[in-house]
């Protein structure tokens, strides 16, 4: 993990005791996919399958393994960006009354922002419900993205939108197959 961007590296991991620091801007987003066990199972299959990040100006290159190195491709007004990330941590665990299943990854060296992305989908045993939720944390890296910040803040939350609509479509698609 020497060649993250950014400390403190986990920040985003289910149960972490780290906290973010002040001087990151922190996105997050929560939407109910639907109830259940077979639901969880679909958007589980789609966080590991990186459907939450398949989007008409970007996605995801690489594979969801811990310590895996990733390509986040991105096509905004005409310019393409490849953006390098490392996966810190893919998790399929229980917390309480609760299932997690997920991935986080980092920024490496060479990406325009610090920082750290979480993808998960929850299933609470207690209410059936089943959610997908994006956690990040970030600030600028390079020259271009402090000139930008304002321009990259709309499109974090544009992504936001959009990941979570790919997702429910991912989920609804899988649930309406069986």
């Amino acid at each position: 993990m020497s060649h993250l961007s950014y400390q403190p590296v986990g920040a985003t991991l289910p149960n972490t005791k780290l906290s973010v620091p002040s001087n990151f801007r922190i996105n997050h987003a929560r939407r109910s996919i639907g109830q259940g066990p077979q639901c969880f199972e679909n958007g589980r299959k789609a966080i590991f399958g990186k459907r939450m990040v398949d989007l008409d100006w970007m996605n995801l290159d690489g594979d969801v393994e811990t310590n895996s190195q990733m390509l986040m491709r991105a096509k905004i007004w005409g310019t393409k960006w490849q953006l390098p990330l490392q996966v810190i941590e893919v998790y399929d665990t229980s917390i309480g009354q609760k299932r997690i299943a997920g991935f986080s990854y980092g920024t490496r060296s060479g990406h325009m922002l610090r920082g750290e992305e979480r993808f998960c989908v929850e299933w609470d045993m207690t209410s059936n419900d089943v959610v997908y939720e994006i956690y990040s944390f970030c600030r600028p890296h390079r020259l271009l993205a402090y000139l930008g910040w304002p321009f990259i803040v709309l499109l974090q939350k544009r992504f936001l939108k959009q990941s979570l609509d790919a997702m429910e479509r991912a989920v609804d698609q899988a649930n309406n197959q069986r």
